[in-house]
């Protein structure tokens, strides 16, 4: 098991447990579907933000990777779209998902 120096895993005060997750009932803004020629192509999602929302990464990344798990056989890859009226409009908290925004997969515009 890997863990960071800077967060230093101390697994005497873990629990380990198995947990079920139930699913809420997830609508995304828009999917952009690719050809049926193309099986199997790239499916884009999009979110349009136009209010301070704490948690659109948790909700677009749960509703993405759970679209994209249920269709797997359909899509060979995945883009993720968000659009921003500004900057400021951006969840604050990124951390947990620094490495999905820096890649190449996730496209945000201001």
């Amino acid at each position: 098991m890997s863990y960071s120096k800077s967060h230093p895993l101390t697994l005497r005060a873990y629990r380990f447990d198995s947990v079920a997750v139930k699913e809420p009932r997830f609508e995304i803004d828009g999917v952009f579907l690719p050809p049926d020629t193309e099986v199997p192509g790239i499916v884009y999602f999009c979110e349009v933000q136009f209010q301070r929302d704490e948690r659109l990464y948790e909700r677009l990344f749960g509703e993405s990777f759970l679209y994209f798990y249920r269709n797997r056989d359909r899509f060979s890859d995945w883009q993720a779209v968000v659009i921003y009226p500004a900057r400021s409009m951006e969840q604050s908290n990124t951390l947990p998902y620094q490495d999905l925004l820096a890649g190449d997969r996730v496209h945000c515009g201001f």
